[in-house]
């Protein structure tokens, strides 16, 4: 995925970091930062698809 976004292995540890404290917006929030909002807003979309939290049955 680092390499999908383009992005640092720091910025991605920090990224890795917000993903399991389940904090996804703000995950995504850093990626838009780190990779370029304009650049990346597929990558941006199918990491807010996959990650996102999921619904209860």
């Amino acid at each position: 995925m680092q390499d999908a976004l383009g992005i640092g292995s720091a910025a991605w540890k920090e990224i890795k970091g917000l993903i399991d404290a389940k904090q996804y917006l703000s995950a995504a929030g850093a990626i838009a930062i780190a990779g370029g909002i304009a650049t990346n807003p597929i990558a941006i979309a199918i990491f807010v698809a996959t990650c996102g939290s999921s619904s209860a049955s």
